[in-house]
């Protein structure tokens, strides 16, 4: 980390971790295999980064919330944006793909209107958050029904509300 920074909170997926640092970066470190450090690499060619390394956030952003899956990473910023880097096999980037792409650059996620994000969290293949309202939201892939949706459509590329009082 750069000198005189501290970290302020930690994350860990599959095979890397990120930390946020108290003046609002993000530096990821490990597995870059999918591109979920977030600098700009999604190449397979360098798998293993011993030493952080800060995510392209967008100029003059800060994050303030992490939440890693097992190849994706994402980010909450103060600008109440959220962005995801890494694999994107089953939309859990919720940028409105799916195209088993590796990113190594964030893509801003397609977060309701109106809604502000206040928490995230990754699983293996998709990321589900709250929002400002208390609602979940919820995007990836979701064979086995891990979104909460009540079905077992195989993924979604956008945040869909999920239904907290089972209806």
């Amino acid at each position: 980390f750069p000198a005189g920074r501290t970290a302020v909170d930690l994350d860990h997926g599959g095979r890397h971790a990120c930390s946020l640092l108290d003046d609002g970066p993000v530096y990821c470190w490990f597995s870059n295999s999918h591109g979920q450090l977030g600098n700009g690499s999604a190449s397979a060619q360098v798998w293993y980064i011993t030493t952080p390394v800060a995510v392209d956030l967008p100029t003059g952003s800060v994050a303030v919330s992490l939440g890693l899956g097992d190849y994706h990473s994402c980010a909450i910023l103060d600008d109440d944006s959220m962005y995801c880097w890494g694999h994107d096999s089953s939309g859990q980037l919720g940028d409105g793909s799916y195209d088993s792409t590796n990113t190594g650059d964030p893509v801003a996620v397609d977060l309701p209107v109106g809604r502000t994000p206040i928490t995230v969290s990754g699983g293996g293949h998709h990321t589900a958050a709250i929002m400002d309202d208390g609602s979940m939201y919820c995007w990836g892939h979701n064979g086995g029904g891990q979104c909460g949706l009540g079905n077992t459509t195989y993924s979604f590329e956008t945040p869909l509300e999920v239904d907290l009082n089972g209806g």
